[in-house]
């Protein structure tokens, strides 16, 4: 993960009203990180900062709701063969 890299949102039917603000299949752009303080109920953790988008997504969850737009267009590939 480096700043400046795209990554596709993954989430469907999530429950989490924060990630419900995040729209499924749309690319957004790293545009930061920071490293929360050790007293942060998350423990220590990186919040990852979008250009495109006022929310963020904390380290510990951005593989279960973000991927890279080449695994998720061979995700739909692989869908499409198979179905």
């Amino acid at each position: 993960m480096i700043i400046g890299d795209s990554y596709v949102f993954i989430g469907e039917e999530v429950k989490d009203d924060h990630f419900k603000k995040f729209t499924y299949g749309k690319c957004y752009s790293i545009s930061s990180t920071s490293n929360l303080p050790d007293a942060d109920v998350y423990g220590n953790s990186i919040a990852i900062l979008f250009d495109n988008s006022p929310y963020g997504c904390l380290n510990c969850y951005f593989d279960k709701y973000f991927i890279t737009l080449e695994d998720f267009r061979n995700k739909k590939i692989k869908k499409i063969i198979n179905d």
